[in-house]
């Protein structure tokens, strides 16, 4: 493996080598990968919808519109800081007591897309008038969302080969990305025309369920050999 990679390696990064994007090709669709990049696409493009529509969702739904929002649009924020934070240590502790990375990788995703979705269609279906626990419900859903860091973010870690590591973190935020590019303004253009803001985030509950039976079903935590995609 130590000489696949040296030989390999001078043209991994070099733009002007049509090797390096036949590299990325096979790295991009290999069967391991794609669903780190579908579970990491879900996760962003169901954020960035929310950090950006939340702070007009509450102002436009509060009886007080000259009340501070403040506290409301942070509590996403500061619960996906917790959630991750136990997230990752509950994932560790699987795996030190000799649970199989590709079984800690999809309970983490899998369970995590689960609650997330769980509690966005709990603000989904509640009367309208249950003000606070629509904004408990979205704070627990994107809150809850970050233990799927301890699913499709560390899978990377797993799959690829140490010399392409930071490859694939690229190629994934770039397709993270995406998902504000399409996401936020998709978000306006259903509000525009249903005129309602459960039919948004009703789409963003069922993006968090695509990510679930994504990780559950096809996360695999198994190395690619360098050689696989240099070949």
């Amino acid at each position: 493996m130590h000489a696949t990679s040296h030989r390999y390696h001078p043209f991994i990064l070099n733009i002007f080598d049509r090797r390096t994007y036949t590299l990325m090709f096979r790295l991009t669709t290999h069967r391991y990968v794609v669903p780190i990049l579908i579970g990491h696409f879900c996760h962003a493009t169901c954020s960035f919808v929310g950090f950006s529509w939340l702070p007009t969702y509450y102002h436009e739904t509060s009886p007080n519109k000259e009340q501070s929002k403040a506290m409301l649009i942070a509590g996403p924020y500061a619960c996906m800081a917790v959630c991750s934070v136990i997230g990752a240590q509950i994932a560790d502790r699987m795996l030190i007591r000799g649970k199989s990375r590709t079984s800690v990788r999809r309970l983490m995703g899998g369970v995590g897309y689960a609650m997330a979705a769980f509690f966005m269609m709990c603000f989904v279906f509640s009367p309208s008038h249950w003000q606070s626990f629509k904004a408990l419900s979205l704070t627990l859903s994107f809150g809850l969302s970050a233990v799927t860091a301890a699913g499709h973010e560390a899978n990377k870690l797993d799959v690829t080969p140490p010399e392409l590591a930071g490859v694939l973190q690229g190629i994934s935020n770039t397709f993270a990305a995406f998902g504000g590019v399409i996401g936020v303004p998709a978000a306006a253009y259903i509000f525009e025309i249903t005129n309602s803001w459960v039919s948004v985030f009703a789409c963003v509950g069922l993006l968090y369920v695509v990510g679930s039976v994504t990780a559950f079903c096809f996360a695999i935590a198994t190395r690619i050999p360098l050689a696989d995609l240099v070949k």
